[in-house]
């Protein structure tokens, strides 16, 4: 009978889940903003363009008239402009 040798070798260590994908995301190995997010409802493009009408002082319910896209609620806009949502996009403008 061969009895074969399991060499193990341990660079692993033990993180938390938020920790992880912390180190995920440092190393390009996952990709969640924008677009590449499951949660995302619009698109990098529309945000530029809502971004762009901050800028030039429109108010947010004339954005939500001109900017027709089914997915974009009032909610939303006020998160962008507040910076809570999409900062990797609205970081490039001054509003």
């Amino acid at each position: 009978m061969v009895i074969s040798k399991i060499i193990l070798k341990s660079n692993l260590e033990w993180s938390s889940a938020k920790d992880n994908l912390k180190h995920a995301e440092l190393l390009n190995l996952r990709n969640t903003l924008g677009e590449n997010s499951p949660l995302a409802k619009i698109s990098e493009a529309t945000v530029r363009k809502i971004c762009k009408l901050l800028v030039i002082k429109y108010k947010l319910k004339d954005i939500l008239t001109n900017i027709n896209d089914p997915n974009l609620t009032l909610s939303m806009l006020k998160n962008i402009k507040q910076r809570r949502r999409w900062k990797s996009v609205s970081k490039d403008y001054l509003f």
